[in-house]
């Protein structure tokens, strides 16, 4: 058959290797650019995301339910209430605010601390 796609950037590697049909060149383009920022990857961000998902999974879910058996129904909503805001709010400051108030984003600020990002071009 025949297929149309509509882009404005037609020698993206994504667009060549699709029209192409080189599977191999597009996950080795892909996987360069997991966890790609802006250029930037930072391999602790990587295994931090990694070791989170694992820890959330198999100690912080179980213990919020061993608490939620444990404790007043009030304090366990208090205290679920306030840690999903301080989520939230971190999310908004780095999806929002950050950027329009161009407020220092988490690689600036990372890199000032000397946490070295490797940079792909």
């Amino acid at each position: 058959g025949r297929v149309i796609i509509q882009t404005y950037n037609p020698k993206h590697y994504v667009i060549e290797s699709a029209k192409n049909h080189d599977y191999d060149s597009f996950y080795n383009q892909e996987i360069l650019n997991f966890g790609n920022i802006n250029g930037f990857v930072c391999l602790r961000s990587v295994l931090f995301f990694g070791l989170s998902a694992l820890l959330l999974m198999y100690v912080i879910i179980p213990f919020c339910f061993y608490l939620a058996k444990k404790m007043k129904k009030k304090n366990f909503l208090i205290l679920s209430i306030t840690l999903c805001s301080i989520i939230l709010i971190d999310e908004f400051y780095n999806l929002l605010f950050a950027r329009i108030f161009h407020l220092p984003r988490a690689y600036d600020v990372y890199s000032k601390l000397g946490f070295n990002y490797v940079h792909f071009k």
